[in-house]
């Protein structure tokens, strides 16, 4: 019986030599309440926005976009665009980034004791 040798140590070329490559990526979880805000950023790679619960609308190059529940949004790379939640909402952003990432955060919330959990 011959061998199956695991496909990700194969493929440790260089993505631009072997598509087909393992890629790095970056998960970040956003609980964001009613009314909340990012700041305005942008990120380096493209970026996917999932909304688990709620709902937020992205502004971004001239155009507004409403993410429900189980929706997923498209940011390309280098867009820059802010999230508002519209109602308390849990979602995912998740990047192609080669570096230590922190998704669309920090978020602005209004509750002034969010930040004293931990003391």
């Amino acid at each position: 019986m011959q061998r199956q040798e695991d496909k990700s140590q194969q493929d440790r070329q260089p993505a631009k030599e072997n598509p087909a490559a393992v890629k790095p990526f970056g998960v970040v979880r956003l609980e964001m309440l009613k009314g909340s805000l990012t700041h305005m950023h942008h990120h380096e790679t493209e970026c996917l926005l999932i909304v688990l619960e709620g709902a937020c609308r992205v502004y971004m190059k001239g155009e507004t976009v409403t993410v429900r529940q189980n929706e997923m949004l498209h940011i390309p790379a280098q867009h820059v665009h802010v999230a508002e939640a519209l109602a308390d909402t849990v979602a995912l952003s998740i990047s192609a980034a080669d570096s230590e990432w922190a998704g669309c955060g920090p978020v602005m919330q209004h509750d002034a004791d969010q930040y004293l959990w931990g003391v």
